[in-house]
C-alpha cells in the first residue's frame, strides 16, 4: 500500500477528555504556618484523525508540538488508534501532526499541523 496526503485527514479540534481530574495538593515551603493550596490539573487532551481512502495504515507516526508553531518541545509517539490522548498543562498552546506507516515499513507524509488548542481555566 502506498501511502499519501489523501490517506490522513487530521481533525483540527480536540475531543471527550472533559471530565476533569482529581486535585492535587501542594503545601507551602515554610517555617510559618500555611494553608494546603489546591490545585487542578488539566484534564488531558485527545486529537484524531480519519485515514483517507485505501487500506488503512498499520500505525501512525504522532508529534505533539507544545507552545505553538516556532517550539521546538516536540514529543513523538507512536499508535494504532486514530487518536491520540496526552496530558496538557493550563493555558500552554498544542498542535498535532500525524502520518501513516504500512506493513513494510513504509511512510506517508506528515499531515498539516493542527489548529492550536489549550485548556483553560
Amino acid at each position: 500500500m502506498m501511502l499519501n496526503k489523501n490517506n490522513l485527514i487530521l481533525y483540527g479540534f480536540c475531543v471527550g477528555a472533559l471530565a476533569l481530574g482529581g486535585a492535587t495538593l501542594v503545601q507551602a515551603q515554610s517555617d510559618a504556618a500555611a494553608d494546603t493550596v489546591a490545585v487542578d490539573p488539566a484534564p488531558p487532551m485527545t486529537f484524531a484523525w480519519q485515514p483517507g481512502s485505501g487500506p488503512p495504515p498499520e500505525k501512525y507516526e504522532v508529534e505533539i508540538r507544545k507552545g505553538g508553531m516556532y517550539s521546538k518541545d516536540i514529543t513523538y509517539r507512536e499508535t494504532a488508534t486514530t487518536e491520540i490522548t496526552f496530558d496538557v498543562d493550563w493555558l500552554t498552546p498544542y498542535d498535532v501532526r500525524v502520518r501513516g506507516v504500512d506493513a513494510e515499513g513504509r511512510r506517508g507524509p506528515w499531515s498539516k499541523w493542527s489548529v492550536v488548542h489549550h485548556r483553560q481555566k
